[in-house]
């Protein structure tokens, strides 16, 4: 019986612990675009992998996040 609440345990903190699915949401849109100031170059790279990564956007919409990709990594790595 002990071994099974240990198992448990393990499982309910392994869900826990699994990351969140990406969400292709308004937010992370206007960060991918990067029109806003309030978005930096990490946060631009994030809004356009998150919507890449939940799918089902359409496919010019997905053009824009990956070329919005490239600059936003290339002023990243300016910075650091």
């Amino acid at each position: 019986m002990r071994g099974f609440l240990l198992l448990m345990a393990a499982g309910a903190l392994g869900l826990l612990a699994a990351p969140a699915a990406a969400q292709d949401t308004p937010q992370n849109r206007r960060a991918c675009a990067g029109s806003e100031p309030a978005y930096s170059p990490s946060d631009q790279m994030a809004g356009c992998t998150a919507m890449i990564e939940a799918g089902g956007a359409k496919p010019s919409d997905l053009a824009v996040a990956f070329s919005n990709l490239r600059p936003a990594g290339a002023i990243r790595a300016s910075e650091e």
